[in-house]
């Protein structure tokens, strides 16, 4: 059986690093979006400063935003098989609800910055950022339950 492809952002907007939740809850990304306008004094002209954020989509209908997060306690969807990874640890294939899934799309609590290096865990997910292009990264936790 051939595979389809599914849209996971909005077209309009250009949207990259893709990070996948281990729990199967999220898909984290970042995307050009935040038009924070500044004017420019050599060109006498606006530029946009600092567009990119971080989203995270809930892959499934069920899963709670990962803004509003209670609890990151969830059950596997019945009649998933299990297998392991290296590490002994349950290893579960991602469900993902395909109708909806840009709708259950948010911003996560940070502000507009140049983002990258998104690295998902159960506790949240790692990111990069720089205050200016070329600046050397710092390494962030955005925690879910917080």
């Amino acid at each position: 059986m051939g595979k389809r492809k599914h849209a996971a952002t909005e077209a309009d907007y250009n949207a990259g690093n893709p990070a996948f939740d281990p729990e199967g809850r999220y898909l984290y990304f970042t995307s050009d979006r935040d038009y924070n306008m500044e004017f420019e004094a050599v060109e006498f002209d606006y530029i946009y400063v600092r567009a990119q954020k971080l989203f995270a989509a809930s892959l499934r209908a069920d899963v709670e935003p990962a803004v509003k997060l209670r609890s990151d306690e969830i059950a596997a969807p019945d009649g998933e098989s299990k297998g392991k990874d290296d590490k002994g640890k349950d290893n579960k294939p991602a469900a993902i609800d395909y109708a909806g899934l840009i709708d259950r799309t948010v911003a996560l609590n940070v502000g507009g910055g140049n983002y990258g290096g998104l690295l998902a865990s159960a506790e949240g997910l790692y990111f990069q950022s720089a205050p200016s292009q070329g600046a050397p990264p710092e390494l962030h936790l955005y925690k879910l339950d917080e």
